[in-house]
């Protein structure tokens, strides 16, 4: 079972890493968000430093939202998902592995490109660190509540609002919670409180989202 896993997940890296044009434009993109703070901000970024954690993470949910559009689609079209469901394997276990490639792809890149991004909008090496760990856990249930989305709409040519409308007040617990942690930190308080209900909702994420995702794409080949 680990062995089928690794192959898929090395797979799917594989199909991501070759299109590296797609990666440098989502680090681009999420870099551009936050960057257009300090510039709109001006003198008063200093004073503004409280919103800080919301840029970052509204930048990380939305850029994670961009990803997750044409995450499954590819694979429905050229009937990859046909051959899932004939295979003797688990296809919960198949998803699992292309959404954990997915996110190495894409949201850890962008978790570790954090920090420097952070440094431009004033953020304290203790606040950079809590924000960057907070990010690590709350991509992953970013990825897998996204993927979902993705499965419920995958037969439409054209979901992107719909897929919006489904998954974005999904992620409002992980965007409260990562914002909360860092601007508790601003006192000095490290919440483990708040770390321990990121990292909660990931392993809720990861243990039932891809039986979900499954559900989803059964049905739509129906």
């Amino acid at each position: 079972m680990l062995k089928i896993y690794l192959q898929v997940v090395q797979r799917e890296l594989a199909i991501q890493v070759a299109t590296k044009t797609e990666l440098a434009a989502v680090l681009m993109f999420y870099a551009i968000i936050i960057s257009l703070f300090p510039i709109a901000l001006g003198p008063f970024l200093a004073s503004s430093i409280w919103v800080a954690p919301a840029i970052i993470w509204v930048a990380a949910l939305l850029t994670t939202f961009l990803v997750q559009e044409n995450m499954l689609r590819a694979d429905y079209n050229n009937g990859i998902f046909e051959q899932m469901f004939l295979s003797e394997h688990n296809v919960a276990l198949l998803l699992l592995a292309k959404i954990t490639a997915q996110w190495l792809v894409f949201a850890l890149p962008m978790v570790l490109l954090t920090p420097l991004l952070a440094i431009s909008l004033g953020l304290a090496i203790p606040s950079i660190a809590i924000i960057t760990g907070s990010l690590l856990l709350g991509t992953i249930t970013l990825s897998f509540v996204g993927a979902l989305g993705a499965a419920l709409t995958i037969t439409m040519s054209r979901g992107g609002v719909l897929l919006a409308i489904l998954i974005l007040p999904l992620y409002t617990p992980v965007l409260v919670l990562g914002t909360a942690v860092t601007t508790l930190s601003f006192d000095g308080v490290i919440s483990t409180g708040h770390l321990a209900l990121l990292g909660a909702l990931a392993i809720i994420a990861v243990m039932f989202v891809p039986f979900a995702v499954t559900a989803a794409i059964r049905e739509s080949l129906n």
